[in-house]
Order: structure tokens, then sequence, then C-alpha cells
């Protein structure tokens, strides 16, 4: 029975104290230190405790974690001895050693972040650079959802299509909601269009995008690997050219995307200040995956903007 804690607090209040279990461990980011005892009459704890200090005239505390031991009362005699046995490990959470000691939950990886970090380590396999792996496995996702990203393209297609219909009835039919949405549907039918085609394949592709995110976010891996002028991938951008390129490329997206609303048009102008405040202190490695993500993008819409242009002329 594995039960995972976010502090202390909350283990404390659970009623998990000292002699009450026979492993702990504690985690960060990419680290992480595991104890069990191979006793059963020896249980293992761990507590949180601060220490306070004074630094430029300034008292400054420091949070720190010790694990312990709780042995049963045993008397021994004299030139007598007895031994504990512990299993421990310390050290990077590494999904391999994780795996190796039996303990690939202590990770964050899912199923899906677990097979996109085998992409990644096959990539690294094959070009030792991690920054490269990132890039590669982006086109490896995006290979494998353009059909999705196709269909939702050809599904815009078509509403923008019957726009035109679409808003003839709504002129006709704007005092009686009930009729409207009947003979809209009735359209809809007629046309072979399914309004939710647009939004389905991109609620397809969250889950991918968000285990990609959370493998490149917590693989141990990409800490202090360096990337072209990025010195280590688990850090910020120290130039910040990749969240500028990033804003750039949205503002490139936008602008390509004709709006006549006046205020839709000024939350768009915002969208790539927004993106630029959001990406400038993730790590670099997400960052390689967004930028190549959005290169990409827009090497898609440019196809799929052909096709719309192709079902338009038909």
């Amino acid at each position: 029975n594995v039960q995972s804690f976010s502090d202390f607090t909350k283990l404390n209040s659970a009623g998990l104290v000292a002699g009450a279990l026979n492993g702990v461990g504690i985690r960060d980011q990419y680290f992480c230190v595991l104890i069990e005892s191979a006793v059963p009459q020896v249980k293992v704890n761990a507590v949180a405790f601060d220490v306070q200090g004074e630094k430029d005239g300034k008292k400054i505390k420091h949070r720190g974690h010790l694990m312990n031991c709780v042995l049963p009362m045993f008397a021994l005699e004299p030139n007598d001895s007895r031994s504990l046995s512990f299993k421990v490990y310390a050290g990077p959470m590494i999904l391999d050693e994780l795996m190796k000691v039996n303990r690939p939950t202590v990770s964050e990886y899912g199923f899906l972040s677990t097979m996109l970090m085998r992409i990644l380590q096959f990539f690294y396999s094959l070009f030792p650079n991690y920054g490269l792996a990132i890039i590669l496995l982006t086109i490896v996702v995006r290979i494998v959802l353009y059909p999705l990203t196709l269909k939702q393209t050809k599904s815009m297609a078509a509403m923008q299509k019957i726009a035109p219909k679409v808003q003839d009835l709504k002129d006709r039919f704007k005092d009686n909601p009930q009729k409207l949405n009947e003979e809209i549907l009735k359209l809809y039918q007629k046309n072979n269009v399914n309004p939710l085609g647009g939004c389905l394949p991109l609620l397809l592709q969250l889950p991918v995008l968000i285990a990609l995110y959370n493998t490149i976010r917590i693989a141990v891996e990409l800490r202090k690997t360096p990337f072209l002028w990025i010195a280590d991938l688990s850090k910020g951008d120290p130039l910040l050219i990749l969240p500028i390129a990033i804003a750039i490329l949205m503002y490139v997206t936008q602008a390509k995307q004709a709006s006549v609303d006046p205020q839709q048009k000024q939350m768009m102008a915002m969208m790539p200040m927004f993106m630029f405040v959001i990406t400038w202190s993730l790590p670099a490695g997400l960052l390689v995956y967004w930028f190549a993500s959005s290169v990409l993008g827009i090497m898609q819409q440019y196809q799929a903007n052909r096709i719309m242009a192709a079902m338009k002329e038909e």
C-alpha cells in the first residue's frame, strides 16, 4: 500500500507517525531518497525541520528533512551482535533505475509519459544530444497527430462553406430559437457537417501534449545538458531567444488569420506578449519542443490552408 503526500503536514495529519511505516521516501523534481525496512518489526519515518540562519543581516530559514528508524527493544549480551537490513535508494529519478528497485511510481511518469520518454531515449541512442532528440520526438508527435489535424481542418472548411447559409437561418428565425436550432441541425445533416468535428481532434491531442510536457519537465536526463547556446535544458533560456521566437511565431500565425471583430483583434494582439510572459521562465527543454512544434504547426497550417482553398473552390 503506497501513499503519496505533497508535504509532511499532510503526512502527520493522516496519522502516519513514527512506528507506522515500513518504508518512506522523499523526492523533489529530479532526485529521491527511499528507505525500506527488511524487518517487519523495524519501522521508519520522515520528519521536516527548520534551521534558522542569517545572511547579510537578514534572517533566513532553511527547510530540512530527516529520515529515521524506530527499533524494537532488545537486549544484547556481552560480545553479542544483531544486524538489521534496509533497502536504500538515493539518487536521480531515472525511470530504468527506479524500475530496478521496483519503485517506478516514485516518479510522475504515467503511461503516455513513459512511452514518450522511451522514444526520447531511442533518439538519444542514435544522436547523443537531448536537444536534437526533443526535436525528433516533436516531429514524431506531429506526424502521429497529423491525421487528427487534417480532420479538424476539413471540418473547419466545411463549417466555413455553409457559414452564409447558417447566417441566413439566424436572420430568418431570430425570433424563434427552437426553430433556428432545428433548421441548423437539418443544414448540418444535409451537408454532412459535424459541428464537433473541429473540437474533438483537438481534445484527443491534449492528453498526448500534456504527457509530452510532463516528460520534458521531469526528465532528469535533461539536467545540466547543453544544447546550442543553452547550458542547461532543465533551466530557462539565458538569452530569452526561444521565448521571443515563440511569441513571434504566434504573432505570424495570428496575422494570417484575418478577423473583422475589433475586440478579437485586440485580444489576439495581446496573446504573443502573454505567451512570452508564460514561457520566459520555463525549462529550455520545453521551449525547444514548443518552438519546434510551432514551426511544424505553421508548415501544417500552410498545407491545411491549401486544402481549405481547394474545398472552397469545389
